[in-house]
């Protein structure tokens, strides 16, 4: 086996090992954060029975294996994010070291590693709470100037890069904002959280504004399609539960208008106005059944609009994947549509 190749696989084991247990540490942050716990004081503990947790429960992955995803004291169930949240950190920060170094010890791994961790738990506290920590985009935009500075001492100082990240810095969240000043003027509705425009400009620094336009685009499909099928499924959860079939609903309104249409023709062809007039009335009330109907399917009663406004999907995590796949990706997606695009489009 080539030996190069061995060293790759045995620093990526090592960079593994390394990311599970920052992510460990992202955890914490995860739960305490949005609380407004301190993450630097005290020693961690089960959140069902407060009981203070020994080294050997905190072991990343492991323990959670050992314990059967169960305290050790109280035999609560363990949430299955931290084991995702470690693994997804261990995993991110290989990939990292692969295609973002070439499997090479760079000093940017540094920025690299700070960037993906931080997506990562602004990912968790926006879904959980609707909170994107200021810490967060401030480590992101910290990882973006570690990029910087390593490229500089690397290539030395180009103003052409320069520019391209304060434009990003501006771009994206510019418009952002914009959009949100219009939606609260108009709508009276904060539609875009101020989290999420100063994620975007920390990101711009960080990946300069051709890649945050990709990562907003990326971001924003995968968000409406994350919120039609999150919406669809609460809101099948939500019929199920108040024993209401829509399909059925809808099923009987149809037989009912038609019987009701059925009888008008036949109450104006056999009799005159008194039979019309029973008709007309009992096509009346369906009609106002099936816009009873539509309000079951759309969820607009008052009381219904009102638990509605409480479903707010977070825009967040979407920006955060949006920006993970345009850190990976996004300088060879950018290459190839200028190759294969723009210089055809010149060349003809």
């Amino acid at each position: 086996m080539n030996l190069l190749l061995i060293q790759k696989i045995y620093l990526s084991v090592i960079i593994f090992l390394f990311g599970i247990v920052i992510g460990s540490f992202l955890n914490v942050l995860i739960y305490r954060l949005p609380i407004g716990l301190d993450f630097k004081k005290g020693s961690s503990f089960c959140p069902k029975c407060n009981h203070n947790l020994k080294w050997y429960d905190l072991v990343p992955l492991f323990s959670f294996i050992f314990l059967g995803g169960k305290c050790r004291y109280c035999k609560a169930k363990i949430s299955p994010q931290y084991p995702i949240v470690e693994a997804l950190n261990g995993i991110f920060y290989v990939l990292a070291f692969l295609f973002l170094c070439d499997g090479k010890l760079m000093p940017e791994m540094a920025g690299y590693f700070l960037i993906l961790s931080c997506l990562i738990v602004l990912t968790w506290t926006d879904f959980q709470h609707n909170i994107i920590p200021d810490s967060m985009w401030i480590c992101v935009l910290l990882g973006g100037i570690i990029l910087y500075v390593c490229d500089v001492v690397r290539n030395g100082f180009d103003l052409e890069k320069l520019l391209e990240r304060i434009i990003g810095f501006f771009l994206v969240s510019g418009i952002l904002l914009i959009l949100g000043l219009i939606f609260t003027k108009l709508k009276g509705v904060d539609a875009i959280g101020g989290g999420d425009i100063k994620l975007m400009a920390a990101a711009g620094f960080a990946l300069g504004w051709k890649c945050t336009v990709l990562a907003t685009v990326v971001g924003t499909v995968i968000g409406l399609l994350f919120t039609v099928i999150y919406l669809s499924i609460l809101y099948k959860k939500e019929q199920k539960e108040k024993g209401i079939d829509p399909k059925e609903e809808r099923k009987k309104a149809k037989e009912a208008k038609a019987k009701a249409k059925k009888e008008t023709v036949s109450y104006e062809t056999n009799s005159k106005i008194a039979k019309k007039v029973k008709a007309q009335r009992a096509l009346e009330e369906v009609n106002e059944d099936e816009d009873i109907d539509e309000d079951i399917d759309l969820g607009l009663d008052e009381e219904e609009n009102e638990e509605d406004t409480g479903r707010e999907v977070p825009f967040g995590p979407h920006l955060a994947f949006g920006i993970a796949f345009a850190l990976f990706l996004g300088q060879r997606i950018l290459q190839w549509y200028f190759d294969m695009v723009v210089d055809k489009l010149l060349v003809q």
